[in-house]
C-alpha cells in the first residue's frame, strides 16, 4: 500500500504516513474498486495492443506487397476497397503507397508496444 499524499511505500496496517503524516482512509471497497479498474485498464489496454499490432501487422504486409511490384516493374490491381477504379497501377504510385503503409505500420507498432508499457505499469505501481 502507498501514501496517496507522498507515494512512499507504507506498512501494512498503517493509518497515517510515517513520511509525510497523511491520514490513511481504508476501506474495503475502495480497495476492491482500485483492482477492478486496474483490471479493466488491462482488459482495454491489452485490447487496443492487440488490435494496433494486428493493424500494423496488416500494412506491413500491405507494403512489402506494393514495394515488391513497384522493384519487380509489374504493375498491380488495387483492390476497390480503395475507391479507386479497379485499373492497375505502377511506378511511383506503388512506391508512395508502399513507403505509406510502411511508415503506417511502423507508428501502430509503436503505439502497441506503448501501450503495453503503460498497461504493465499499471501493475508494477501496487
Amino acid at each position: 500500500m502507498y501514501c496517496p499524499a507522498c507515494g512512499k511505500e507504507l506498512r501494512p496496517g498503517a493509518s497515517y504516513c510515517p513520511y509525510c503524516g497523511q491520514h490513511i482512509y481504508r476501506t474495503r471497497m475502495s480497495e476492491t474498486g482500485v483492482v477492478l479498474a486496474r483490471g479493466a485498464a488491462a482488459l482495454m489496454g491489452g485490447g487496443l495492443a492487440f488490435a494496433c499490432g494486428l493493424s500494423g501487422a496488416s500494412l506491413l504486409v500491405a507494403a512489402c506487397w506494393l514495394l515488391y511490384h513497384y522493384a519487380s516493374g509489374t504493375a498491380a490491381w488495387v483492390p476497390a476497397f480503395l475507391n479507386l477504379p479497379m485499373e492497375t497501377v505502377s511506378g511511383a504510385v506503388l512506391l508512395f503507397g508502399g513507403v505509406t503503409a510502411a511508415l503506417l505500420a511502423l507508428l501502430l507498432s509503436m503505439t502497441a508496444a506503448a501501450t503495453l508499457r503503460a498497461v504493465s505499469g499499471i501493475f508494477a505501481r501496487r
